[in-house]
């Protein structure tokens, strides 16, 4: 089941509450978080990931609020600050070594060459930092430079797992699918 918040404080689904939060095997939050959300569907985000251990997909965006990311940043696999700049286009850059990552594993190795052909995201104005303990899957690549900024990161830490992808428009990668 999905839970979808837009501009109000109360999910488009009209069946639907917070006790469907208890079930949940892994979270995904898209342009998550923003001030629309109820501060007990924020609290409750914070639980499943602190206490309850459920492994969460996010995805950090322009749309995404810095300060209320920060109460879910000590579970994330990076450390997120305001970055200095504007948000701009660009495209991924497999990390060395992602073939072994579960997330990219393929008998084809050629695979991988078609993640780097991927249309441009939009890089959020963000300056996010892997943590010392996870793995950076992709890196922002700006005019056939590749820059140290992380793109997708993975965090396998304890009891803990979490995936972040640092990009808006994503949409337009499922464009480039076959």
């Amino acid at each position: 089941r999905s839970m979808t918040f837009d501009a109000s404080d109360k999910p488009l689904e009209k069946d639907i509450n917070s006790s469907v939060l208890d079930s949940t095997g892994v979270l995904v939050l898209v342009n998550y978080p923003v001030k629309s959300i109820p501060g007990s569907i924020q609290d409750k985000v914070v639980d499943l990931i602190s206490n309850r251990n459920v492994p969460v997909f996010i995805l950090i965006n322009q749309y995404s609020d810095l300060a209320l990311l920060k109460k879910i940043e000590p579970w994330l696999p990076v450390t997120l600050r305001p970055g200095a700049g504007v948000d701009f286009e660009a495209q991924l850059s497999m990390a060395e070594g992602v073939e072994r990552n579960p997330l990219f594993y393929s008998s084809d190795p050629a695979s991988l060459k078609e993640w780097d052909a991927l249309p441009p995201v939009l890089i959020p104005n963000l300056r996010a930092d892997a943590r010392p303990e996870s793995q950076v899957l992709a890196f922002v690549k700006l005019n056939n430079k590749v820059l140290p900024n992380p793109l997708i990161v993975s965090r396998n830490f304890g009891f803990k797992r979490s995936l972040a992808i640092i990009a808006g428009d994503i949409w337009k990668w499922k464009l480039k699918a076959k």
